[in-house]
């Protein structure tokens, strides 16, 4: 498990800490984002929540259940998955009067831009960016042995969907020309 290891002590070797599964996570809108964190404490948590730092928001309807008598792990469905979901959240768990927060969670929430319209006589390939992003490049489509097909503009190729704001940098696609072989 990665993250921060927030501890507090209750007494001389006693202590409670929360652990993050996952400290980041990127999920397209409409999706499904899945929160959860292993929890040590001294007593079964009497009040679990996960908070939306940026928001000021705070969700109790938190699953909570017992991997033994001193340790539990949480979690937060969180669906469907809504731009205004991105920020930074993290769990507030209660032990009687002992409070723990854990470290914080950075939520990235992804836009999928529109369909594009294909261009006449060709057809759209998609291709995934490293940074989460994809773009849509032009290819002619395949003729018979008298007919061949050729880019008008060949500047005109690609549209790149930038996924956080869910719009392409153009949408003004080439399209394709038929050419024919001269008959003899």
């Amino acid at each position: 498990s990665s993250g921060i290891n927030a501890e507090w002590p209750l007494r001389p070797g006693k202590k409670a800490s929360v652990v993050m599964e996952t400290t980041s996570f990127s999920v397209n809108t409409g999706g499904k984002l899945d929160l959860s964190a292993v929890v040590e404490g001294p007593s079964t948590p009497t009040r679990v929540a996960l908070e939306h730092t940026d928001l000021g928001e705070s969700m109790t309807d938190v699953t909570v259940v017992a991997d033994s008598t001193t340790k539990w792990k949480i979690t937060k469905t969180i669906t469907p998955v809504f731009k205004s979901n991105s920020g930074t959240y993290h769990f507030r768990i209660t032990f009687g009067n002992l409070q723990v927060a854990s470290s914080a969670i950075s939520v990235t929430v992804r836009i999928d831009c529109r369909p594009l319209t294909t261009p006449p006589n060709s057809s759209l390939e998609k291709e995934t960016l490293p940074n989460e992003n994809y773009r849509y490049r032009v290819r002619c489509k395949s003729g018979d042995s008298s007919t061949t097909y050729l880019l008008i503009h060949e500047d005109k190729t690609l549209a790149t969907c930038d996924t956080s704001t869910g719009t392409y940098d153009t949408t003004d696609l080439s399209p394709c020309a038929r050419t024919v072989a001269p008959t003899t």
